[in-house]
């Protein structure tokens, strides 16, 4: 005999459970997805920890998104070391040349060189207004010191060994930092994205530490 489950809707709530049950005791449905989104990971974070040799080393990891995913590593001599990363959406896991990151919540487990470290997010930095660190600058590449535009609208070009590059700056994490992306170079260069910060040396903004991986124009940029 057929019950029907409109005279008596709570029948209808205990087939649909039942159902639900059954297709946990399966594994699921084929619609389950325990893939990571970078956008719930998406930040900066850092942490200091000891090396292989025991010396001190600052570790800063910074998603911004799957074409900006940075690795800058700090040792004890102020000698810093750049990767540029993929992200594994299956995992939830940043893969850089010299780190492996696990995502997890606030903070990323990362192995670098054989050695496990905790990063946690930085919540308080503030980047300065793009059009603040508008002017002219110089750069270092080979031993030559090359002239750099960056314009109040974060557009930013350099012509250097015959070569003309241009790129944006532009703010990225709400604010936190601003992204730096090279978007033209006519002798075939890395079209690099990464990241800058200020870091004056005598007065406010007078110098740009920037992180693109595989770039020439990573460095330092001084007006």
């Amino acid at each position: 005999m057929m019950t029907d489950t409109k005279r008596f809707p709570y029948l209808r709530g205990l087939t649909m459970l039942g159902a639900t049950l059954a297709l946990a005791a399966c594994g699921g449905s084929d619609s389950d997805d325990d893939s990571v989104a970078l956008d719930s990971v998406v930040g900066q974070y850092s942490g200091v920890y000891q090396d292989a040799d025991g010396q001190p080393n600052l570790a800063t990891v910074t998603l911004i998104g799957n074409d900006n995913l940075t690795f800058v590593g700090l040792d004890e001599q102020d000698r810093r070391t750049e990767y540029s990363g993929t992200f594994d959406s299956g995992s939830g896991a940043v893969s850089f040349a010299g780190a492996d990151c696990d995502t997890g919540g606030d903070h990323l487990t990362c192995d670098i060189d054989g050695v496990s470290v905790r990063l946690d997010v930085v919540n308080d930095a503030t980047a300065p207004a793009v059009s603040d660190l508008a002017g002219d600058y110089q750069l270092r590449i080979d031993g030559a010191l090359y002239p750099l535009t960056l314009a109040s609208d974060g557009q930013f070009s350099l012509a250097a060994n015959g070569c003309e590059t241009a790129g944006t700056v532009s703010p990225a994490l709400h604010g936190q930092v601003l992204a730096v992306a090279i978007t033209g170079d006519d002798c075939g260069g890395s079209l690099a994205r990464g990241y800058l910060e200020a870091e004056p040396l005598y007065t406010d903004d007078d110098a740009l530490a920037v992180y693109l991986p595989a770039s020439d124009l990573s460095g330092y940029w001084i007006r």
